[in-house]
């Protein structure tokens, strides 16, 4: 029954278009787009980017008001575009490891800090745009100074607030295969809270949660940028038919 089930939902999807509800045994819900040129032709190596849309609280956050001993302040920006800094605190010489995982747990940046450093204050900053795609992600931060070790974790987010003709230049979060290109809801923030810092100073300002509202960035050389707002709704599979300009 449940692949009959499955089958029907599918020929609802091939005849009715766009936004056609799955039943909720169908857990690989996503969003998929089709891209074409202007003649119908599909586009392969279209890269894809998202773009999260925030809703922010106006609760301000209590962090400490001065760090004592080994500690790892939040990361500043956040969200942030392309570069961000982790500052933190070395009471002692200290081995020092650092990797970045999705929100979810899943390694994406093994040691990207791993060093041996004396007692200080230190910054590591980054252009994580290169490798990172516009996502939810935790550094975690292991710390082992004599015999005590100690382990942080900072969740942040990378998402361009708006467009901007830079992002063609950073990891898109997909290509375009055949024309295709599939985007699984869990694999992305929706509803996560992520603590909110400005651009030179990691004092948390507050909290922002990523909302339902999605931008998608279309970009293929020799074709206009193309971006439209689509509202992700979490028992619906999304199938969208986009169209390329050429320059």
């Amino acid at each position: 029954m449940k692949a009959i089930m499955l089958f029907l939902a599918g020929l609802l999807i091939l005849t009715n278009g766009c936004e056609q509800f799955i039943s909720e045994e169908d857990f690989s819900k996503q969003l998929t787009g089709k891209v074409r040129d202007t003649s119908g032709k599909m586009l392969s190596d279209v890269k894809v980017f998202i773009i999260y849309n925030f809703d922010h609280s106006d609760t301000l956050f209590k962090g400490p008001d001065s760090p004592t001993g080994t500690f790892l302040e939040q990361n500043f920006p956040n969200p942030f575009n392309c570069f961000s800094t982790f500052k933190f605190y070395l009471t002692d010489t200290a081995e020092i490891k650092a990797d970045i995982a999705l929100f979810d747990g899943t390694p994406v940046l093994n040691s990207a800090i791993d060093e041996i450093l004396p007692a200080g204050t230190y910054e590591w900053r980054d252009d994580l745009s290169i490798e990172l795609p516009s996502n939810g992600y935790v550094l975690s931060m292991m710390v082992k100074e004599k015999e005590d070790t100690t382990f942080w974790e900072r969740s942040f987010i990378r998402s361009y607030r708006t467009y901007d003709s830079s992002i063609i230049n950073t990891a898109p979060n997909t290509v375009t295969v055949n024309g295709i290109f599939e985007l699984k809801y869990n694999s992305m923030p929706f509803r996560q809270t992520y603590v909110t810092t400005l651009e030179a100073d990691p004092t948390p300002m507050g909290y922002c949660t990523v909302n339902e509202y999605l931008t998608i960035v279309l970009y293929k050389p020799g074709f206009k940028v193309y971006q439209e707002n689509v509202l992700i709704k979490f028992d619906r599979y999304i199938n969208k038919d986009f169209v390329l300009q050429p320059e």
